[in-house]
């Protein structure tokens, strides 16, 4: 038996380890009050962390709140940030933490060492 409660607790430790999935399901349950206290406000905030780790999904929903002003600010300019920043995620422009496609080939080929 599913058990929400212990699952956010779960997705919230995976999250603060850097899953960017984890943060986009904490993040949800957050805005929905599944599992935890709702409030949007977390939700932004997590739905922040997880864009900035890669998942284009949480940029969407972030793009969507400050659109709606749930949870954030109303802000026309950061919605259409958000919204670009999905469209990149997906379009394999940036990797985790703003990484570029083109770094991300280069180290692949071996021009450039990982940090």
């Amino acid at each position: 038996e599913c058990d929400p409660e212990e699952a956010g607790k779960w997705f919230g430790r995976a999250c603060m380890g850097g899953d960017a999935n984890a943060c986009h399901t904490i993040a949800w349950m957050c805005r929905q009050g599944e599992g935890v206290d709702r409030s949007p406000e977390w939700a932004a905030r997590w739905f922040t962390e997880a864009a900035n780790l890669g998942n284009a999904d949480a940029a969407k929903e972030l793009a969507v709140m400050f659109l709606t002003g749930e949870g954030t600010r109303l802000d026309e300019e950061g919605a259409a940030y958000w919204f670009a920043r999905a469209d990149a995620l997906e379009a394999g422009e940036f990797g985790a933490a703003g990484e570029t496609r083109e770094t991300r080939e280069a180290v692949q080929k071996g021009e450039l060492r990982e940090a």
